[in-house]
């Protein structure tokens, strides 16, 4: 059971920090009323206004332009065609940082770093690509202009939608190439103080915008977007897990009292003639069912005692050294991962001891309503 729950907790969180953390917590796109028009101005800018409106918000814990430019990368076996994604900021880059193949992640706020490019390992296998290497990129905008970059590192999210399609680079050259002015970009991606209630952030920060839209403290309106709803299939399929270990710990939970209430029998059985001479004593029914009660919640705790010492031994062990591996093209993640929680374990346990304790009280009473005449028809 512990090793259940470890397990579908550290897999929540594993996917939950890669779709974050490529998303963010939340996108600002500008509101365009025809999405379906090509010509629409999509573009928004981050205005001294729009800062001050964010910096005023106590749930954004930062906040980072981004302009995604569609490029193929050319080289003289192959080409692809793939999006840049361009940042000033650290939000992604600190994410994909912690996905490294190879290389370093660049400082994509410094002039030097305009022309490096993170490429996921994916990108540069299918291009036959390595760090260091030197690459033309085609843009494809009022005319085709090329332009060289460097790769600088590789990554893999194992998210195929993302490591198929996403390089990182500088926001710089980019605008320079989308011939729009500094401060400019397609969406603000902005990271709240609570993952957890993106949602109602969302919320809040949409109805905020709004207000200024109508009030005319910002000339343009906005639509806001949380991680949930840019990526809803996936927080569907990660709720099902949830109902998935409801169901293996209630099959496990009644394995285990049918276990427990059988071998209470077997004890309650064997130790027939010592209820009848308990009874002849003077114990009472309660006493008798005390006794066997608490004679086999002793071996269930000392079971639960063990159970935990080899659970948290083979948790401690998947976390240090990832010896149990996962399809990586299935789950999105090549280990099985597991988060222990101090509050979780608490909580199983004395929810395993109350069952335990239930269960044994059943088995119980039928030792109390064995009577002394009944006991000496026993043999030993």
């Amino acid at each position: 059971m512990l090793c259940a729950v470890a397990v579908v907790q550290g897999f929540k969180q594993q996917i939950t920090n890669k779709i974050a953390g490529f998303n963010a917590h939340l996108q600002i796109y500008r509101l365009v009323e025809d999405n379906s028009d090509p010509e629409a101005d999509n573009l928004l800018t981050l205005t001294p206004t729009l800062r001050s409106i964010l910096d005023s918000e106590p749930y954004v814990a930062g906040y980072e332009m981004e302009l995604n430019m569609p490029v193929i990368l050319k080289t003289p076996q192959d080409f692809k065609g793939i999006y840049i994604k361009g940042t000033d900021g650290s939000d992604i880059r600190s994410f994909l940082g912690s996905q490294l193949t190879a290389g370093k992640m660049p400082d994509f706020s410094l002039p030097s770093t305009a022309y490096d490019l993170a490429l996921s390992q994916k990108m540069a296998d299918d291009l036959g690509l390595k760090v260091g290497d030197s690459i033309p990129a085609f843009f494809m905008n009022d005319e085709l202009r090329a332009q060289k970059y460097r790769v600088a590192a590789t990554y893999s999210t194992h998210f195929e939608q993302f490591d198929d399609l996403i390089a990182l680079g500088n926001i710089a050259p980019l605008r320079e190439m989308a011939n729009i002015g500094q401060g400019q970009g397609v969406n603000i991606r902005v990271v709240t103080t609570d993952f957890d209630l993106a949602d109602e952030y969302a919320d809040r920060l949409r109805k905020r915008l709004n207000s200024a839209y109508t009030s005319g403290e910002v000339a343009i309106p906005y639509r806001v977007e949380s991680v949930t709803d840019r990526s809803a299939a996936y927080f569907s399929w990660l709720s099902l897990l949830d109902t998935n270990v409801t169901v293996i710990l209630t099959l496990m939970t009644i394995v285990a009292c049918i276990t427990l209430i059988a071998a209470m029998l077997i004890l309650i059985l064997d130790k027939v003639r010592l209820i009848g001479i308990l009874r002849a004593l003077g114990a009472t029914r309660r006493k008798v069912c005390n006794v066997f009660v608490f004679m086999a919640l002793r071996i269930a705790l000392l079971g639960i005692i063990i159970g935990n010492g080899i659970g948290l031994l083979i948790l401690f062990l998947q976390q240090q050294y990832h010896f149990l591996p996962l399809d990586a093209d299935s789950y999105y993640i090549d280990y099985v991962p597991v988060q222990m929680n101090v509050e979780s374990i608490i909580i199983l346990n004395v929810a395993v001891t109350a069952v335990v304790f239930l269960a044994l009280l059943l088995p119980a009473t039928v030792a109390g309503r064995i009577s002394p005449a009944e006991s000496m028809r026993y043999q030993d």
